[in-house]
């Protein structure tokens, strides 16, 4: 490895360090943004859990109040409508007979035709001396009423039907007038009381109010967190990714190193090995040895060469000896 090579790896393993420091530390922020979320997301579910039972209890006493307030609109209809009967009354006594013409409201014309009509029934059921002709006058004259009843009834609320004595005007205005005081005081009493109930509701509802804006806050802080969060880690996805490339150009340079270094080592290994060291030269040997039967080595002479160039030798020579290995089969003459 050249120095340039080495000092590439230092400024790499010096960015890679950098890079996993600030991976550690974005982690961490994360983390942060993701346990802030979780806490924003806890607290908001615990607000909408408060405010969802107290909007029951809120529910429950709204519609008692809305029962009362349509249970005093009743009375009132009533009450109005005894006034109206009352002033009926009043106009058909201190009024000529030229009035009596003058057109009635539905209420007093209903209420009128059901008291004529109770008054003609007991008269049938109760007189004895009733003629034919006045029995059947009676009848058609009930026929006729019962017409113009069918007519109005629908046109008129159940409970503001009332009967009216045309017979005993003073003992009927008397009666209304005792009648539309009862369903006075009950409206007034029935209005108190729903009074009372939106009274008390009205806390009820600015603590509703402040809980759903308290979680609505705490919705937007999980929101902002978990946003904060994902940005973070986009941001650690990019930063991994340059991570890995610096990781991946650092082995590959470990690993070019290493294959250098062995290059080099075989390298020495291969000029400083001996015959008997090398591998290949005794291969060699080892086959021919076998395939010839014998062999010379370092510069001596074979045993064929002895056998036949021993005449031009002399013997007792003081000479150097040489050196003959021997091996192998010997060949038969």
């Amino acid at each position: 490895m050249n120095e340039s090579e080495g000092g590439r790896d230092d400024d790499l393993n010096t960015r890679l360090h950098a890079m996993e420091t600030k991976l550690s530390r974005m982690r961490d922020q994360r983390n942060q943004h993701n346990e802030q979320a979780k806490r924003a997301a806890e607290q908001r579910n615990s607000l909408q859990n408060q405010r969802k039972e107290m909007q029951k209890s809120i529910d429950k006493r709204m519609a008692a109040q809305k029962e009362l307030r349509e249970t005093a609109r009743g009375k009132k209809a009533v009450r109005d409508a005894i006034q109206e009967q009352l002033k009926s009354l009043f106009d058909r006594q201190n009024s000529s007979r030229g009035n009596h013409g003058k057109a009635k409201s539905i209420v007093v014309q209903l209420s009128e035709t059901v008291g004529e009509m109770d008054r003609l029934e007991e008269r049938y059921e109760t007189s004895g001396s009733m003629t034919l002709e006045a029995e059947k006058g009676i009848m058609k004259r009930l026929r006729e009423l019962a017409n113009i009843r069918d007519e109005l009834a629908p046109m008129v609320q159940e409970e503001i039907k009332i009967t009216i004595d045309l017979d005993d005007i003073d003992g009927s205005i008397q009666r209304l007038k005792s009648e539309a005081d009862e369903a006075h005081q009950a409206m007034v009493a029935l209005h108190e009381e729903a009074d009372a109930i939106w009274e008390d509701l009205k806390s009820s509802l600015e603590d509703r109010d402040n809980l759903t804006a308290e979680a609505d806050r705490m919705h937007e802080t999980f929101v902002s967190s978990r946003e904060s969060a994902d940005a973070v880690h986009a941001s650690i996805v990019e930063l991994i990714e340059e991570v890995n490339g610096i990781r991946d150009q650092l082995n590959q340079s470990r690993l070019d190193s290493k294959k250098l270094i062995d290059d080099h080592n075989e390298a020495v290994r291969s000029m400083l090995s001996t015959p008997d060291e090398d591998e290949g030269l005794v291969a060699s040997l080892s086959e021919q040895l076998l395939n010839e039967g014998d062999i010379m080595l370092g510069g001596g002479v074979s045993q064929k060469e002895q056998r036949g160039g021993g005449a031009h030798r002399k013997r007792g020579s003081s000479g150097r000896k040489s050196r003959v290995i021997r091996g192998g089969p010997r060949r038969s003459a």
